[in-house]
């Protein structure tokens, strides 16, 4: 019993430095390139939430590379319907809005530097909405 306690201290910190090593490192295509803009942050890709530094989000001249893992989403700007800012409490998010069946559809980014990307983002045409914190509807605001 008292090795099975020491066994799962030692197997959690081997898969998380398994996780974030695998989220730094840049495979096939996106190798050797130059990114606009590359951080480390959290997100919420489908029902899977993983928190920060284990993700790497990079800016290329005509994609987004977001790597986690293994795991590497390529979302290209031509794919890219919208992308939300949402209002959250305690953090800054990026929401994107696309059309590749590939990737999952839901697709939140948490990071500091939300203001940095949607910068990158307004620069290569992709419309860039922000939301406001929700307020809650009262009898008046029915009939509006």
């Amino acid at each position: 019993m008292e090795i099975f306690l020491l066994i799962i201290p030692f197997l959690l910190i081997v898969g998380g430095l398994i996780t974030f090593v695998g989220g730094q490192i840049k495979f096939g295509e996106e190798a050797g390139i130059n990114s606009l803009l590359t951080f480390q942050c959290g997100g919420i890709f489908g029902w899977t939430s993983i928190t920060t530094p284990l993700v790497r989000q990079s800016i290329y001249k005509d994609s987004i590379v977001i790597a986690y893992g293994y795991k590497r989403h390529k979302l290209l700007f031509e794919d890219i319907n919208s992308v939300t800012k949402p209002w959250h409490l305690f953090s800054h998010a990026i929401r994107y809005n696309h059309k590749d069946i590939s990737v999952p559809k839901k697709i939140i980014i948490h990071t500091k530097r939300a203001d940095e990307v949607l910068e990158v983002l307004r620069l290569h045409n992709i419309k860039v909405k922000k939301k406001t914190k929700k307020t809650k509807k009262t009898g008046t605001d029915l009939f509006k």
